[in-house]
């Protein structure tokens, strides 16, 4: 979509989610503004592969003929997690 994303960490996000709840959850500790940003860039980089994957099937619904008669459905948390 033209925007340039920053380099995601090669961690699994899952990882660094599990980092940040032990840090903040389990020990108390106020949240690692790194780590925060480093969650922050997966999530952006998830939200902009999903953007990317719905553009394709609606791109094919349409090539195909099939978009009048479709109804496309797309449901998903708000990254409450990142504040």
């Amino acid at each position: 979509r033209g925007e340039k994303l920053p380099p995601a960490d090669p961690t699994p996000s899952g990882d660094l989610l599990d980092a940040l709840y032990d840090q903040v959850l389990a020990r108390g500790e106020a949240p690692d503004p790194e780590l925060v940003a480093k969650l922050r860039v997966q999530y952006d980089h998830g939200i902009a592969w999903l953007d990317v994957a719905v553009e394709s099937v609606v791109t094919q619904l349409r090539s195909r003929g099939l978009w009048d008669d479709t109804l496309l459905v797309v449901t998903a948390d708000h990254g409450e997690f990142l504040g």
